[in-house]
């Protein structure tokens, strides 16, 4: 009766270690198995440009009439050349950066991506940050609008050395 007890007493216990292990992994690996191809080609080219520094990759997804848009901007930037502007802002701010996504909703023409990048900001200094970009395609599936959102503060504690 005893042996019985411990036994299924360590059962328990195993499936708890077991449930408590699988609270304790890494958030939800990237996967785009069911994304659009819209979807895939703007994971794929943020994915280049994150290791070649080419903007022009990511330009040619964006139409002639684009806005692109974040938090730091007083205008949106526009156009082809505010695509490259962007991006290049974008890229410049790091030595090295990659992003993944976590989830992705679409409906007609809209996409919105949520994803969390780390790296390390030019400098050395590493930093990890989480955020949403919105993504509204034109009627040839170019990117018309780009806006994005993430927690800046997230660069003000990285450049003075505090993790968060």
């Amino acid at each position: 009766m005893v042996e019985e007890i411990q036994s299924s007493n360590e059962h328990k216990l195993e499936q708890l270690g077991s449930d408590i292990r699988d609270k304790l992994r890494p958030a939800k690996q990237e996967t785009l198995d069911h994304a659009s191809h819209d979807v895939k080609m703007f994971v794929s080219t943020l994915h280049q440009i994150e290791q070649t520094g080419n903007v022009d990759l990511m330009a040619n997804l964006f139409s002639e009439a684009c806005t692109l848009w974040r938090q730091a901007f007083l205008e949106p930037h526009t156009g082809l050349a505010g695509a490259r502007r962007f991006w290049k802002e974008y890229l410049d701010q790091f030595e090295a950066i990659h992003s993944r996504f976590i989830q992705v909703t679409e409906a007609q023409g809209l996409l919105l991506l949520e994803w969390d990048s780390q790296g390390q900001l030019k400098g050395g200094r590493p930093i990890h940050y989480t955020g949403v970009s919105i993504i509204q395609l034109d009627a040839e599936r170019k990117i018309h609008s780009f806006k994005t959102y993430f927690d800046s503060a997230n660069f003000l504690l990285a450049q003075n050395g505090q993790h968060h």
